[in-house]
C-alpha cells in the first residue's frame, strides 16, 4: 500500500496521534496517553511485528517534555501492541525516539534520547523492551537530552 502521515502534537499539546492520506484526508486518530496531558508527543512509524500478510507499520509513541520514559507501540486504529520504560519512571524531560534495524538481524529496533534536563543518553531496545545497547552521545554533564534518528548507510 501506500505510506499514510503521521502527526503527533508538539509541546503544549495533548498526546494526539492522527494519520493522514497525502491528500490531508484524516484516515484515523487516537490519543497515546491521558488525553489531559499537555507535553506533546514523538512518534515513529516501523514494521516491529512481521506478522505474516499484515499490511500497516506500528506506530511507537513517547511523550514529551513532562511525560515519563513510557514508550508505547499501537497499531494504525490506537489498539496497544506493546509498552515498557526506557529509563527511570520518575524521569518527566520526555523521551524522543525512533526506529531502524541496528543490529542488522532483519528486525526494527526501537532507539530512545532522554529529553531536555536529561543526560545525552541513547539506548536500544527490543520491540519487547528488553534493553540491547546504551551509550551517551555527547559529554555525561550535558543536560540538555539526545534527539535520535537512524540511516541505512
Amino acid at each position: 500500500g501506500i505510506d499514510e502521515i503521521i502527526t503527533g502534537a508538539g509541546f503544549t499539546g495533548g498526546p494526539h496521534i492522527r494519520i493522514f492520506d497525502n491528500t490531508g484526508k484524516v484516515q484515523g486518530q487516537f490519543f497515546a496517553y491521558d488525553q489531559n496531558f499537555r507535553g506533546g508527543i514523538n512518534v515513529a512509524v516501523g514494521d516491529i511485528n512481521r506478522r505474516a500478510g499484515k499490511k500497516k507499520d506500528e506506530i511507537i509513541t513517547t511523550p514529551g517534555k513532562g511525560g515519563g520514559p513510557h514508550v508505547r507501540i499501537f497499531d494504525n486504529t490506537g489498539k496497544v501492541q506493546g509498552q515498557f520504560f526506557a529509563y527511570d519512571q520518575n524521569f518527566r524531560g520526555g523521551i524522543n525516539v525512533a526506529v531502524g534495524d541496528v543490529d542488522n538481524d532483519g528486525l526494527v529496533e526501537i532507539i530512545t534520547g532522554a529529553g531536555p534536563g536529561g543526560t545525552p543518553h541513547a539506548r536500544v531496545f527490543e520491540v519487547n523492551g528488553m534493553l540491547i545497547g546504551s551509550f551517551y552521545g555527547y559529554e555525561e554533564e550535558f543536560r540538555g537530552g539526545i534527539r535520535v534518528g537512524t540511516v541505512r548507510l
